[in-house]
């Protein structure tokens, strides 16, 4: 070992180290590290320092070979092998440069060992040097989770867009086969068909033709909300936007006959306008198909004390089982019980919106008792 070296650069943090070995000995060790910017603790037994490195986290543990009083090699192992200190560097001091001592030193789990006498440059260097392994590692750890979280978000969203393109693809045949079935009959016996067969007949290539432009925009809205980082974040008025959605709906409205019940006053929120207003469009458009018949829908909001507002709809509609609201925002699937098919889309959409937001999406149901769908948005910026 070499009997001289440069004085070693402090780590650019305060680092905590834990000193186990008899008092004369700790003495020696708070003076090598008193101008510092370390914290010292301190353990007097075997057992305190295994309290200490448990409880105190240290960065470094400097164990003394003093036996009988401290069995530094079977507390290296130990300390190696618990989860709290399993990463923290340990160096052992040992009375000589006995290679039988050094050997057992590094097997037990030591960092590092230096021997008496204690020479103050070369133990901070050594542990200056140690302390920026265990950042570097700390930081490779760090760096390892983020990848290991990329790659589990990598492939649920490849999960997700094979649900989706199965969807897509199946919704959009039905509505082009639903097409092509009623235009290959007109087609064909168009001169044999009286005024109301022919009626039916584009009336049923029109509907089937909305179904595929509306899951079509239903696909346009995902990707731009899957693509857009920047976007007009701010207070919203929301009993306007309501307003808007329901002049959106209004001719499914008046064909339903619905009954529509609004608060006087809905608090607003935090959230981008073209986006919430989707959310309400499609509670509304589930409310008025599967609600009950004539639909009543009540819609609502409330601010709650964890800085949320609350927004929901009710329907008085047949209810939907625990199985069912287990599925319903669950990407692309459809419910069971619906009276009119939907395209499987449109709770996906909502979900991402509200998340990308900083809120949250469920439903509240009882078979028999009607629906409540619900999000929640923050009431301030930041």
């Amino acid at each position: 070992m070499e009997n001289s070296v440069e004085e070693a650069p402090l780590p650019p943090k305060t680092s905590t180290i834990l000193i186990a070995a008899s008092e004369q000995t700790r003495r020696q060790f708070r003076l090598v590290f008193a101008e510092g910017s370390y914290a010292i603790i301190e353990a007097d037994s075997d057992v305190e320092a295994l309290r200490l490195a448990k409880t105190a986290h240290p960065d470094l543990i400097l164990l003394a070979y003093q036996p009988p009083r401290f069995d530094a090699m079977k507390l290296c192992a130990t300390l190696h092998e618990a989860p709290p200190s399993q990463h923290v560097p340990i160096v052992l001091l040992i009375e000589n440069e006995d290679e039988t001592l050094i050997n057992r030193a590094l097997e037990s789990g030591a960092s590092d060992y230096i021997s008496y006498p204690i020479r103050a440059n070369i133990l901070r260097q050594r542990v200056a040097f140690l302390l920026r392994m265990r950042a570097m590692q700390a930081d490779l750890q760090q760096e390892e989770q983020r990848y290991r979280l990329q790659t589990a978000q990598l492939q649920s969203r490849n999960e997700e867009l094979d649900a989706f393109a199965h969807t897509v693809a199946h919704n959009l045949k039905n509505s082009i086969a639903s097409m092509m079935m009623p235009a290959s009959v007109a087609l064909k016996y168009y001169d044999r068909m009286d005024d109301p067969q022919r009626q039916d007949l584009l009336a049923g290539i029109v509907d089937s033709g909305y179904k595929a432009k509306a899951i079509i925009e239903a696909i346009l809205l995902l990707a731009g909300v899957n693509r857009q980082n920047t976007m007009e974040i701010g207070l919203m008025d929301m009993h306007e936007i309501i307003l808007t959605a329901q002049n959106r709906m209004h001719s499914m409205m008046a064909e339903g006959q619905a009954k529509i019940t609004m608060p006087t006053h809905i608090p607003s929120a935090i959230g981008y306008i073209p986006w919430v207003e989707e959310v309400w469009v499609n509670y509304l458009s589930n409310a008025l198909k599967y609600g009950g018949t004539p639909p009543h829908i009540t819609f609502g909001g409330k601010a709650q004390s964890d800085g949320f507002v609350r927004y929901w709809i009710s329907d008085n509609g047949p209810g939907i089982s625990q199985e069912d609201q287990k599925a319903l925002f669950t990407p692309f699937t459809r419910l069971s019980q619906a009276k009119i098919e939907g395209h499987g889309l449109g709770l996906s959409v909502v979900q991402r919106i509200v998340q990308k937001l900083g809120g949250q999406v469920g439903v509240e149901s009882e078979l028999g008792k009607g629906s409540t769908f619900w999000f929640t948005l923050p009431k301030k910026l930041g």
